[in-house]
């Protein structure tokens, strides 16, 4: 067993050692205290930051949304393909959109459902 000969080995052993055990353990629960606040917070950022990001995404897909739902609203109207073609004109001028095709199903429209 280490038994402290001199004043200065006594004091060493028996003040400075714990104090600095003390500090190192204080240092090491901060630093993980600090760490879990962190990567608390940078979760939450990151959450929201994706969850206003969505809400925009869903907002300008609902401006394309009410287009097609009128599209298909005037199938029983009068003169449906001027119409169609109109609101199609329409989507193409939305930001956003990059191209719009529109292609009857040949069955349907033989049938007369979308003419």
């Amino acid at each position: 067993m280490l038994r402290p000969r001199s004043l200065q080995q006594r004091l060493s052993l028996f003040m400075f050692l714990p104090v600095a055990l003390l500090l190192i353990a204080m240092g090491f629960v901060g630093f993980i205290y600090a760490r879990d606040s962190l990567v608390n917070q940078w979760r939450e950022a990151a959450i929201l930051k994706l969850q206003r990001a969505a809400h925009q995404v869903d907002m300008r897909l609902n401006h394309t949304k009410a287009w097609i739902r009128m599209f298909h609203k005037t199938a029983g109207e009068k003169y449906p393909d001027l119409i169609h073609l109109w609101v199609v004109e329409q989507l193409k001028d939305i930001e956003g959109i990059a191209r719009v095709d529109l292609v009857w199903n040949d069955h349907m429209h033989d049938q007369g459902l979308h003419s």
